[in-house]
């Protein structure tokens, strides 16, 4: 029998074992971190199975026993876990009580990282000496760490519910103001024509992503959709008005650069927004017309009233990290980011190690689906894609996203970008092919490559259209 201070784990590992909706529901709001550590194993062990798209179901006594023989060799832990669980199955426990216990549960957490950050602060304070700006730079980054560890533990992570009769007089109020102001109505645009009919804009919450094989453009077409979020249809080539409150349009846009250098990252933008080379840019070798361009661009940039902040961060970067930076940023500048983009979802990893590159994978892409959800923003990454089954045929499926299958079930839209052989690096042109669009349908548009110039553009007089037979769908 577990101690009594541990009752309330007990209490809430039985919510958890006895129906796939309390699993559920304590899947999306609390992690093993949330048990003191004798319990923790066991809550991990049971989710681990649960979440397994191989099983999706509640481990039962005997699977709990083969787990623990694999993982562990004492056999008197090996009894005491098997005799927990067992005890845990027996539990009498009533469904009203729920919510009620796992409050209390979220607030002793709480209490915990408060604790913990409390502890953590006198420690710092105590050993730093008297190097007073690394104290207060570490003490800054703590505090951050457990603001975010605190407004998760509150978060809700069921949206909305609730029955169609009782929204239909509001559904038919939204459609009235859609239809007097279809402003309303529109996301982000992200700059590519057909793209926007489609989608009419990323709305907040929505996940793109860009596939694409290695060298094929991921990066550019992330950054143009970026850039054309930022700017809206502001003319960087336009001086701006005085008064810059009359300016309208463009977006609040986070860059994460996880594979370039800031500067470089910030050269390829300044090419991009001026329309002028990448390499005479870096190289110092601009012409007179494309310096007064570059000119032009750095003024624009200087007074336009939104913001594009780049962010150069090392690979492995988790979400949560993601999450840090953004709600400093948002401190930092006292405005609201609308996009996100991460450049690029393979070089994250997820908060937990998953032990496998493809369960690592799958979970980055719903914790950075996640993440955009609960704070009402479009993000947008890349990923890689594998060779098509057939070299002389191109497939474009959201089948072909490489390293995890849960990838693409993560993303309400997936544009991949065509490939017609070895010598696709010397063509103008870029196919693309919407592979799934959960709010709409699928497509084709081409797009124009002036990488010089790290630009992608419209080119709306041709399109591949939704007959092509190479597209294979979802």
């Amino acid at each position: 029998m577990m101690q009594d201070n541990l009752s309330l784990d007990r209490t809430i590992l039985g919510y958890a074992i006895s129906s796939k909706q309390f699993a559920m529901e304590l899947a999306n709001s609390i992690t093993f971190e949330y048990f003191y550590p004798e319990i923790q194993w066991l809550y991990k062990a049971v989710m681990d199975h649960f979440l397994n798209p191989k099983f999706k179901e509640i481990p039962t006594i005997n699977i709990i026993e083969e787990y623990l023989k694999k993982n562990y060799s004492k056999a008197s832990f090996i009894s005491s876990g098997v005799e927990l669980f067992s005890e845990l199955l027996d539990m009498e426990l009533d469904p009203a009580e729920f919510t009620w216990y796992l409050d209390k549960f979220k607030v002793r957490y709480n209490d915990q990282v408060q604790r913990s950050c409390a502890s953590s602060m006198v420690k710092l304070i105590k050993e730093a000496g008297g190097n007073e700006d690394e104290r207060v730079g570490q003490i800054n980054d703590l505090m951050r760490k457990s603001i975010v560890t605190i407004d998760s533990i509150h978060q809700r992570k069921a949206y909305k519910e609730g029955s169609l009769a009782d929204s239909a007089r509001d559904r038919a109020t939204k459609y009235k103001q859609i239809e007097a102001n279809p402003e309303i109505a529109k996301g982000i645009y992200t700059g590519f024509s057909e793209l926007d009919r489609i989608t009419n804009g990323l709305h907040p919450g929505e996940m793109l992503l860009i596939g694409g094989p290695t060298g094929h453009g991921k990066s550019i077409v992330m950054q143009n959709i970026a850039v054309n979020a930022y700017l809206g249809k502001n003319d960087p080539m336009i001086d701006l008005p005085e008064d810059l409150e009359s300016v309208t349009g463009g977006k609040n846009a986070l860059y994460f650069s996880l594979e370039m250098p800031k500067e470089t990252q910030e050269r390829r933008i300044d090419a991009c927004i001026a329309g002028i080379p990448y390499y005479d840019l870096r190289d110092g070798s601009l012409s007179a017309e494309d310096k007064a361009k570059y000119s032009k661009s750095l003024k624009f940039q200087t007074r336009y009233p939104r913001t594009f902040h780049i962010v150069d961060m090392a690979r492995g970067v988790t979400v949560r990290d993601i999450e840090l930076k953004y709600i400093e940023m948002k401190e930092v500048y006292g405005i609201e980011f609308d996009i996100v983009v991460v450049d690029y979802l393979g070089l994250m990893m997820p908060t937990v190690d998953k032990g496998s590159d493809w369960l690592n994978l799958g979970f980055t892409a719903a914790e950075l689906h996640e993440f955009g959800r609960v704070y009402g923003i479009s993000t947008v990454s890349a990923t890689q894609v594998n060779r098509p089954k057939d070299p002389n045929k191109q497939q474009h499926s959201a089948d072909r996203v490489a390293r995890s299958a849960m990838i693409p079930d993560n993303a309400n839209i997936i544009i991949q970008i065509g490939s017609r052989g070895d010598d696709e690096h010397t063509r103008p042109d870029m196919p693309m092919y919407l592979t799934k669009v959960r709010d709409g349908e699928k497509g084709s548009f081409t797009l124009m490559k002036n990488f010089a110039c790290m630009k992608v553009t419209d080119m709306t007089d041709e399109s591949f259209g939704d007959e092509d037979e190479d597209d294979d769908g979802i």
